[in-house]
């Protein structure tokens, strides 16, 4: 089931793709500080964290696959959870 729901997501991101706007990024990265910031993280908002950071760096990607290198190390830095660790690897 996993490939296949890989699949599926695979679609979805290249149908929907030309909805990805710097606001839809922006978007999901304040919902990822909301939950991150929160005093208790339950397992849920864990697994919603997870997923968000998931769906973030897939769309970063399908918007990148025009762009190149550039945009391989961009999605490569949305794995890092803090805004200050993916600028000390951009230093």
């Amino acid at each position: 089931p996993g490939l296949d729901t890989e699949k599926v997501l695979d679609e979805l991101l290249e149908q929907e793709k030309n909805n990805f706007t710097p606001g839809f990024l922006r978007h999901i990265e304040g919902e990822c500080n909301r939950i991150s910031g929160a005093p208790t993280l339950s397992r849920e908002s864990g697994r919603l964290l997870e997923t968000l950071r998931i769906i973030q760096a897939r769309v970063v990607e399908e918007l990148g696959k025009d762009l190149g290198e550039g945009a391989q190390v961009l999605g490569q830095l949305m794995g890092y959870d803090d805004r200050t660790e993916r600028l000390a690897v951009l230093d």
